[in-house]
C-alpha cells in the first residue's frame, strides 16, 4: 500500500509555491547538519548520551536500515556539542582501520600542516598504532589536551566493515586491542561511540576481551513504535509549514508496519512524495 500512496495522483493541496528543498533525506542517512529535521529517536538519545558519559566506549547494535547512523549524527552529535565542547573524530573502518582512524587524528592534531605532512603523519601513526608503540587512548587524550577543555569523541560508524573489508585478521584483532585501552579508566575525556548491525555482533565477540566489553556497554537500537514514526513523518514536513492531509498519516503507518527494514522504504517514500507535491505546485 505504501507503493500505491506514493504513486498515487498527488492532491492540489497548495495555491501557494509549495517548498522545494525536501526535510527528508530519501535513502541517505541523516547527517549533523540534518539535526532540526531528525524527530522520532528522543528516548534512544537521550540513552546514548548517558551511556557515553557513563562507559567512555559504547556499541550501538541493530538490524540493517534501523537508523543507527542518522542517530548519532543528527541526534547524538548534536546534542553533545550544546552540552560541551567536544572534538569528534569519526571513520569507517574500511579495509584499514588504522590508516582510518591515524588520518583523522592527524587533521586535529596538525590542521594547519600541509596535506602531504599530513599523509606522512597519518602512516606514520598508523604504523605507531598497529605496533603498539603509541595507544589510541593517548592519541585521543592529546588531542583533547590541544583543545582543553575538550573531549574527545571517536565515532566508528558501520564497525561492521571491520569483518567485511578488513582482511588482515592480525590487523583486525590489534585495532580491537587498540579500542580496549580507550575503554581503560581515564575520567572520560575520550569516549568511543560504534554502530554495528546486529548480525555481526557474533564475529565481533569471538575476540574474547571485546565480549566482555561488549556485555554492559551495549544498546540495541529497536523499531520505531507508532508514535515515534508518526513524529518522523510529520514533524519535519510541520518545520517547513507544511501539513498531512487527514488519515493520510495514518494510511502511510498502516502500510509501513511495524518490520523494521521498512525505514529506509518509508524515508524514500515520503522524499518521493514531497517530490511529486513541489513539481505540482511549480506547474500552476
Amino acid at each position: 500500500e505504501l507503493i500505491a500512496i506514493l504513486f498515487a495522483p498527488a492532491p492540489q493541496r497548495y495555491a501557494a509555491v509549495f517548498p522545494s528543498r525536501s526535510p527528508y533525506r530519501g535513502l541517505h542517512a541523516f547527517q549533523e547538519a540534518d539535526a532540526d529535521l531528525f524527530f522520532g529517536r528522543d528516548a534512544e538519545i537521550g540513552r546514548l548520551i548517558e551511556a557515553v558519559h557513563a562507559k567512555g566506549v559504547v556499541a550501538l547494535l541493530g538490524a540493517s536500515g534501523m537508523g543507527k547512523s542518522s542517530l548519532i549524527y543528527a541526534g547524538v552529535l548534536p546534542r553533545l556539542r550544546r552540552e560541551a565542547e567536544w572534538r569528534m573524530i569519526s571513520f569507517r573502518p574500511g579495509d584499514n582501520p588504522f590508516a582510518a582512524a591515524s588520518a583523522e587524528c592527524i587533521r586535529l592534531l596538525e590542521p594547519n600542516a600541509p596535506e602531504i605532512e599530513k599523509i606522512q603523519q597519518a602512516s606514520t601513526l598508523a604504523e605507531r598504532l598497529r605496533a603498539g608503540t603509541t595507544r589510541l587512548l593517548d592519541v585521543l587524550q592529546g588531542i583533547a589536551a590541544k583543545y582543553v577543555p575538550a573531549r574527545v569523541l571517536l565515532i566508528l560508524d558501520q564497525f561492521e566493515e571491520l569483518y567485511t573489508l578488513c582482511r588482515d585478521d592480525e590487523a583486525r584483532r590489534l585495532f580491537l586491542e587498540s579500542l580496549l585501552s580507550v575503554a581503560q579508566p581515564s575520567r572520560f575525556s575520550a569516549a568511543c561511540l560504534l554502530t554495528m548491525r546486529a548480525d555481526f555482533l557474533g564475529k565481533a565477540l569471538s575476540y574474547p576481551a571485546f565480549a566482555d566489553l561488549a556485555q554492559d556497554r551495549s544498546i540495541w537500537l529497536g523499531a520505531m513504535g507508532r508514535n515515534e514514526l508518526r513524529d518522523m513523518i510529520e514533524k519535519p514536513a510541520r518545520a517547513y509549514g507544511v501539513m498531512f492531509e487527514e488519515r493520510l498519516t495514518e494510511r502511510i503507518l498502516d502500510a509501513v508496519g511495524h518490520h523494521p527494514g521498512n525505514l529506509p522504504l518509508l524515508e524514500f517514500a515520503l522524499t518521493e512524495m514531497w517530490q511529486q507535491q513541489a513539481d505540482l505546485s511549480a506547474n500552476q
